[in-house]
């Protein structure tokens, strides 16, 4: 009865664990997804004013 007890709450603990670990990957799944949306939108960005330059440089 104990030792079975024991195992139930041994066994609440691991999938506990399985479960903080799940929440892991995603967190840094959606991290690395957001890094990339960032550097995505920075390039486009600085292409952008790299853009503005050049035609400032044509304008003038």
């Amino acid at each position: 009865m104990h030792s079975r007890c024991a195992t139930d709450s041994r066994n609440r603990q691991h999938s506990e664990q399985n479960d903080q670990l799940e929440r892991k990957s995603v967190s840094t799944t959606s991290i690395l997804a957001l890094c990339a949306s960032r550097s995505i939108y920075t390039t486009s960005s600085k292409m952008l004013e790299n853009q503005s330059r050049y035609v400032d440089v044509l304008k003038s």
